[in-house]
Parts: structure tokens; sequence; C-alpha cells
């Protein structure tokens, strides 16, 4: 990329077509929500457990388990997410090459999720997984 389409964010939302803004947002916005609600499902499940179970365990065992947990949950979050992830980020950068370059139309979630399965099967979905899984898992700290 040799120079920047937009200056920022709000700059590329008020000034791309639409169809670019909606192939490059809606993706991201649903895999933020599924990725949060996990995390908050899989951290209350965590903690619910450590106060009906570990009312008499001292408070280092607390912050072990709240830190240790936190991380699992962002892990599990991350690896259950991963397909959707990579699909997400296959469609954003389809919609910056149809402004930038002006290639072909963005293609959709299932169009983009079936080329990755039909060139790498089931488990293409999850290329590059352990690496992002351990990034979110260390954010999750």
């Amino acid at each position: 990329v040799k120079e920047r389409p937009y200056k920022s964010i709000a700059h590329a939302v008020s000034n791309a077509p639409l169809r670019v803004t909606f192939y490059a947002v809606y993706p991201l916005i649903v895999r933020t929500a599924m990725f949060d609600a996990q995390m908050f499902f899989y951290a209350s499940r965590m903690r619910a457990f450590m106060d009906a179970n570990g009312a008499h365990l001292p408070d280092w065992v607390h912050l072990i388990w709240n830190s240790v947990g936190f991380m699992l949950a962002g892990l599990l979050g991350a690896s259950v997410n991963y397909p959707f992830d990579l699909i997400k980020g296959r469609m954003m950068a389809e919609s910056y090459a149809v402004y930038a370059f002006g290639t072909q139309a963005p293609r959709g979630l299932v169009s983009v999720a079936a080329e990755v399965v039909r060139k790498g099967g089931v488990l293409g979905l999850y290329a590059g997984m352990p690496t992002r899984s351990v990034l979110h898992a260390a954010i999750w700290v």
C-alpha cells in the first residue's frame, strides 16, 4: 500500500462507499460482539465457581484463579471465535482492495468461508490459530 485512502476511521466511515463500509465493518462488529459475550460468560462461570467453592481459600489463591481464569477465558474465546476472525480479516482486506485498487466487489461471509474450506478443508478455518490464541491469552492476564 503506497498511500492510505483514509486519514482516520471517522474519515473512512464518512467517505467510503456504503458497500465498502458495510463489508469492512459488519464482520468486525459481529466478531467483537461474539468474542465479548463469550469472555463475559466464561469469566462469570469461573467467578461463580470460585464464589461457591473457594470461600475458605486464601486471597492469593483467588488472585491466581482470577488471573489464570481470565487467561483461559481469553484463550477459549479466541479459539472458538477464530474461524470467524479469519473470515472477518479476509473480508476486510477485500473491501480495502476494492477501494484502493479497483478490484472485484467484496464477497460475503458465506462465499469467503466456502473458499477457505475449499482450499484448506475445515482445518483451514483454523490456519494460524496457535499464534493468535496465545496472543489473546497473554492479553487477558
